[in-house]
């Protein structure tokens, strides 16, 4: 075994370090002394405040950027913030006649929401419009310009908007329509009708007929256009059968026909006993004189469009007094003037028609000017109000409301049977576009007066139609 020799000089140093015996020793060193380290403090995670806006409720959300509130009503501040909506609709063309009043009906139903109201959500509607004349060129030209830009939009014309149809939903375009029309309003997509699909509508009127023994010969009065056939439809003619209708006539009206007797008489001669007709306030008005002057006693309905004032004043009086437009039908979803002087009315009380005639009467619209495409202007702006503000309620910011989370917001069970500002009652969900909600609606001493109860229309658009729009 090897032998390991420490050197005893070694070992003796090592002994006198460990017994503190070496001579000079330094003397301790004492540690610096240091404050004790308070550990940083994470303040507490809490919700963004509400920002205190005089005159709000407690507990309701507040919009930081505009001081709205859900219910606030007052002036809008002139300097609000903006809000682009688009509007393409044929302005100065053949339909210029119904458009042109629905754009000033738009301009004067956003002002009114502005100057009460505290506009949408505490924003200024600014209308970006764009007329397309009925021309197909201008109609892309005018969506080209519009899509993506607002996320509201406000359209109209039958045959420019089947064109388009395609690309609301991709594009996710969000407009209310005036063109309850088959590829317009349906198949499912970004697109909501403000009436009722007119093939539902027609098939209410020949109910009606049935019921009251108005007769089963039928004769149809059409525009020739997209929109003056949109009732017609493979759902109509199956209707008619089921129900013993016989389609007599099928006649093309001008938009202003210059001669509205023979279009009655070949009715007439055909054998007809009743009319449905597309025809709006400018045709109806010469057609209903025609009907009363030359005692062709043809049972006339209109859709939703002509249930105004102005067909009725257009129509005229005789001599001793009597209104031409007196016995005139029509089947429609919303309010009319005269609901607001009849007690039993589900719009008597109309706040929103309340406004619109306190708005007519300021201005000095007389009543032939007083036509259904400016009270559907008003429609539209006040379903925009509802349903763009309850959408900044449910998603919080102004950055977040999109075209899509306002259709989602249209979509709700909110949104089935839900009464818009007293003047119409609407029935949108994934599945249904149109309101359902009508009643039978007749001219009465000059005035629209309603003739049933509201009732459900049956739905007739085709099934596969009714699938829900997924992006």
């Amino acid at each position: 075994m090897k032998k390991i020799f420490i050197p005893v000089m070694a070992v003796a140093v090592v002994a006198a370090l460990l017994l503190g015996c070496m001579p000079e020793a330094a003397p301790p060193v004492t540690p610096p002394v240091t404050p004790p380290v308070t550990p940083p403090v994470t303040p507490p995670v809490t919700p963004p405040v509400t920002p205190e806006v005089p005159g709000a409720p407690t507990g309701v959300f507040v919009d930081p950027e505009t001081g709205w509130w859900e219910g606030r009503t007052g002036p809008l501040p002139a300097d609000a913030p903006e809000l682009g909506v688009g509007f393409l609709a044929d302005l100065s063309g053949t339909l210029g006649f119904w458009n042109a009043p629905r754009l000033v009906g738009a301009f004067a139903a956003y002002d009114w929401i502005c100057d009460n109201e505290y506009g949408l959500a505490g924003r200024r509607p600014v209308i970006r419009w764009y007329d397309h004349k009925s021309n197909a060129d201008e109609a892309k030209a005018g969506y080209a310009k519009l899509r993506g830009k607002y996320i509201i939009n406000h359209s109209c014309g039958t045959g420019e908007q089947q064109m388009l149809k395609p690309n609301y939903g991709p594009d996710k375009f969000l407009t209310l329509t005036c063109s309850q029309s088959p590829n317009v309003t349906y198949p499912i997509d970004y697109v909501f009708a403000i009436g009722s699909y007119w093939t539902n509508e027609y098939a209410a009127f020949i109910d009606w007929c049935l019921e009251e023994g108005k007769g089963t010969k039928m004769a149809y009065i059409t525009y020739p256009s997209g929109y003056g056939r949109a009732f017609i439809t493979p759902e109509t003619e199956a209707y008619n059968q089921a129900h013993g209708i016989e389609v007599v006539a099928d006649l093309a009206c001008p938009w202003a026909p210059p001669d509205p007797d023979s279009i009655l008489a070949a009715a007439k001669q055909a054998g007809a006993e009743i009319v449905f007709t597309n025809a709006m306030y400018a045709t109806m008005g010469p057609l209903l004189k025609a009907n009363y002057d030359g005692g062709y006693n043809l049972q006339f309905c209109v859709n939703n469009l002509s249930l105004d004032e102005a067909t009725i004043a257009l129509a005229g009086q005789t001599e001793d007094g009597k209104w031409r437009a007196d016995g005139l039908v029509g089947i429609s979803n919303y309010v009319t003037p005269s609901d607001l002087e009849t007690p039993g009315s589900p719009y008597y009380g109309s706040e929103g028609m309340t406004a619109l005639n306190e708005y007519w009467d300021t201005h000095f619209v007389k009543p032939e000017d007083r036509c259904g495409s400016y009270v559907q202007a008003w429609l539209e702006a006040f379903t925009y109000k509802e349903a763009v503000e309850e959408t900044l309620v449910r998603v919080g910011s102004w950055d977040l409301v999109t075209s899509r989370e306002i259709r989602l917001t249209m979509e709700g069970p909110d949104w089935w049977d839900r009464m818009i500002k007293g003047m119409t009652i609407v029935n949108y969900s994934p599945t249904n576009r149109d309101p359902l909600n009508c009643r039978i609606m007749q001219v009465q001493n000059g005035k629209w007066v309603g003739i049933s109860d509201m009732f459900k229309v049956e739905q007739l658009a085709p099934e596969e139609w009714l699938e829900p729009w997924i992006d």
